[in-house]
C-alpha cells in the first residue's frame, strides 16, 4: 500500500507516477458495472419530467442530477454524459474506492500524512 522507491523517485522528478495492475480482473468487471449503473441512473434522471434544466456555460452543457454535476456531450441529440462528479454516492462499489488503501496509501506517503480527505471524485465517460 506504500509507494515504492522508484515511484517516489518518479514523483520527485515528474510530479506523478503510475502504477499498473492495481485492481484484479474481477474488480475491474465490478467497477465497469458500477460505471454503467451510474450512467444509467443519470440517463433515467435526465429523462424524468421534473429533471432540472441543462445549463450552458462556455459551450459546455451541465445538469445537476442525482446529487452530481453531469457534463453532457456537446450536441443535444447525443444522450450521453462526458463526465459525472461526484459519483461515489451513486454506487457502493465506487463508495468503497474512497477508503481503498491501494489508492490513498501512496498519496499519504508522498505528502507525509497518515490521513487524507476526499476532495472530489469523477467518472469520465469515454
Amino acid at each position: 500500500m506504500h509507494a515504492a522507491p522508484a515511484e517516489l523517485k518518479q514523483f520527485e522528478e515528474l510530479g506523478f507516477f503510475s502504477r499498473e495492475q492495481v485492481f484484479s480482473e474481477e474488480e475491474l468487471v465490478e467497477l465497469r458495472a458500477a460505471a454503467e449503473n451510474v450512467h444509467l441512473q443519470i440517463l433515467e434522471a435526465a429523462a424524468r419530467d421534473d429533471a432540472p434544466p441543462v445549463d450552458q456555460i462556455d459551450n459546455q452543457r451541465y445538469q445537476l442530477l442525482c446529487g452530481a454535476t453531469v457534463k453532457w456531450e456537446w450536441r443535444d441529440d447525443i444522450p450521453s454524459s462526458r463526465s459525472i462528479e461526484p459519483t461515489h454516492h451513486l454506487d457502493s462499489r465506487f463508495d468503497r474506492l474512497v477508503d481503498d488503501p491501494r489508492l490513498w496509501g501512496p498519496c499519504c506517503e508522498i505528502i507525509g500524512h497518515d490521513e487524507l480527505s476526499l476532495f472530489s471524485d469523477k467518472l469520465n465517460v469515454k
